[in-house]
Parts: structure tokens; C-alpha cells; sequence
């Protein structure tokens, strides 16, 4: 390390104390600014609701720039295009993308493969947008000349807003008797199996099993939801480990499963209830939320920063 900053003019010193003044900097802007920033749930509702947002897509994109020298001559600019051509043809065959990024493109992103991230379709120039909305998830653009290069873009991700996500969702809750030092498996197992028994005594009364259980799961459960009976909430495929899930899938709604093994221990589930549910929706609110709280912070610091150059521009007139 110290060699390569040796060979950017830099002392391993310097570098030290930029890096602790850049740490000092994003602390004071953290309180400064950050603190400051609040996203409310109308702002939120207002945009996903808007037209704007709904006929919203965003394209994960790569890009490969083939530069065209200022004052370039015609012959340097067909050497240019011939290169891009070439680099297309390449990427037809099969070659990889972010390699040929690396060894072809002079865009700043090229040494990391020519990713550019998420861009809204309402951000792209129409000589871009066109042939990326035509391109498959995972294809790449034909040559697109513009006038400071030659670009090849890939498409490596696609999100379509506004469209549902439905998904069954279940409402758990569990009691775990936990495998430890102090609890071997059989104990557990055993444990788990008492705790059954006396949950399926009343099988048919409804209420006082629902009763039965949140009591039990209070008393015995050594997992954190015990406080609330064993209550985890609504619960997707995906959400917990695989023990778990496969029974809460088989598992009839106001049921009591039979002892299930995880890595964590013995579990009894119950599904409560299930439901279908748009996930979209929570997941782009909180997209939204996220995106308004960038903006929201950059406003802030360049207003924090105005602010701190009058000030000291008044102290220096001051003295």
C-alpha cells in the first residue's frame, strides 16, 4: 500500500490524515445533516400512487465506451467504430462482459465491469432508452453512437413498477424448547412432546386451545416471541429455515403441527390465519422512502455547506 501511494505522490502520513479528516467529515455530516432529514408516510403514498411512478421502469445496466478522441479525424472515428463493432462481436460469441469492459471501455466504471446500476427509463436519453426497453434481461444493445463514443450496453436486471406481487403469507406462532449445553436433544424432544400433549388434549375447543397455546408458549417457548405467545407475525416462503417452513406449509390453519427439528431446536407451529398479499407494495415504499431520504439529505448538505461558507466568508471580511 505505502508503494502505491508513493507512486500517486502520496505520503502513507498524508494519506492517514485524509482519511481521518474524510472520517471527521461524514460524522459531522451525519449530525448535521442526516438527523435532520424526515420522510413521511404521505410523501411516500403520494409517489407510488403518481402515473409517474407506475409507468416507472428501472434497468440495471453495464455499459462498454469506446471514446472518440476531440477533433477526432474521419479515419480516427471509423478505427473507433470498427474497435466497438468488434467488441460487439465478441459479446455475441459469448464473451464476457465485464472482461471486455475491463479491457476495452475508457468509462471510469470500466474496472468494475462496466456496472452502472439501477437507471429509471425517465432518466435515459431516448438514443439510449430505446434500444435498452427492446433488449432482454441479460442481452446487450447494438453499437450506439453518440458523439463523445461508441456504447454497448448490457441489461443485467429489469423492475417493472406498480405491477403486483402476490404472494400466501401465514400468521405463525411457535414455542421452542432450544438444543444446548444444558439441553440435549432427547430432552428437548421429550419436552416438546409434553408440551403437544397437553395442547391437543382439547382439540376441539378452538378458543381454549388458542389460549392454551399463547399460555404455554409464554411459560416455556426460549425463543423471543415467547412475551407475545409466540406470535412471529405474517410469514412468506423464504422468510425462516427449511425445517420450519415445510411445516408450516403442511400445517392446517388453527392446527398444532407435529414436533419439528431445526438448527435452533424443537418447535411446535400453529398457523393462525393465512392471506394473500401484494409485497409489492411494502417493497417499494420502501424503495421510495429510501430514494426520498438521498435526495431529502443532499438538499440539506448543500444548503449545510452554503451556510458554512458564508459564515466563514463574514468571519474573513470580520478580521
Amino acid at each position: 500500500m505505502r508503494a502505491k501511494l508513493a507512486r500517486q505522490g502520496m505520503s502513507y502520513d498524508d494519506f492517514r490524515q485524509q482519511l481521518n479528516d474524510q472520517i471527521t467529515a461524514d460524522k459531522l455530516k451525519q449530525r448535521e445533516v442526516d438527523a435532520r432529514v424526515v420522510v413521511n408516510d404521505d410523501e411516500v403514498t403520494r409517489i407510488l400512487n403518481s402515473e409517474t411512478y407506475k409507468n416507472r421502469i428501472d434497468y440495471r445496466l453495464s455499459d462498454i465506451v469506446i471514446s472518440i478522441p476531440e477533433q477526432a479525424t474521419q479515419d480516427a472515428v471509423a478505427k473507433r467504430e470498427a474497435l466497438a463493432n468488434q467488441v460487439y462481436a465478441q459479446l455475441k460469441q459469448g464473451q464476457s462482459f465485464e472482461q471486455l469492459a475491463i479491457k476495452y471501455s475508457s468509462a471510469p466504471n470500466a474496472l468494475n465491469g462496466g456496472d452502472l446500476g439501477w437507471k429509471s427509463n425517465s432518466s435515459l436519453p431516448p438514443i439510449v432508452l430505446d434500444p435498452v426497453a427492446q433488449t432482454p434481461q441479460g442481452g446487450v444493445t447494438p453499437v450506439i453512437k453518440m458523439p463523445v463514443g461508441f456504447f454497448i450496453f448490457k441489461v443485467t436486471g429489469v423492475k417493472q413498477h406498480g405491477m403486483p406481487q402476490i404472494v400466501k403469507q401465514y400468521h405463525v406462532r411457535h414455542i421452542l424448547i432450544k438444543v444446548n449445553e444444558l439441553t440435549s436433544d432427547e430432552e428437548a424432544h421429550q419436552k416438546i412432546n409434553s408440551i403437544r400433549d397437553q395442547l391437543i388434549k382439547d382439540n376441539g375447543n378452538t378458543a381454549k386451545q388458542n389460549k392454551d397455546f399463547i399460555d404455554l408458549a409464554k411459560r416455556y417457548s426460549e425463543d423471543t416471541s415467547s412475551i407475545k405467545g409466540g406470535d412471529i407475525g405474517w410469514v412468506s416462503k423464504g422468510d425462516t429455515v427449511p425445517q420450519f417452513e415445510q411445516a408450516m406449509l403442511k400445517t392446517p390453519v388453527g392446527q398444532i403441527s407435529e414436533p419439528v427439528r431445526s438448527p435452533f431446536g424443537w418447535h411446535l407451529l400453529e398457523v393462525t390465519e393465512t392471506r394473500d398479499s401484494n409485497l409489492a407494495n411494502d417493497k417499494e415504499k420502501a424503495e421510495i422512502r429510501q430514494e426520498l431520504r438521498e435526495m431529502k439529505a443532499q438538499m440539506l448538505y448543500t444548503e449545510w455547506v452554503r451556510n458554512l461558507r458564508e459564515m466563514a466568508y463574514v468571519k474573513l471580511n470580520d478580521n
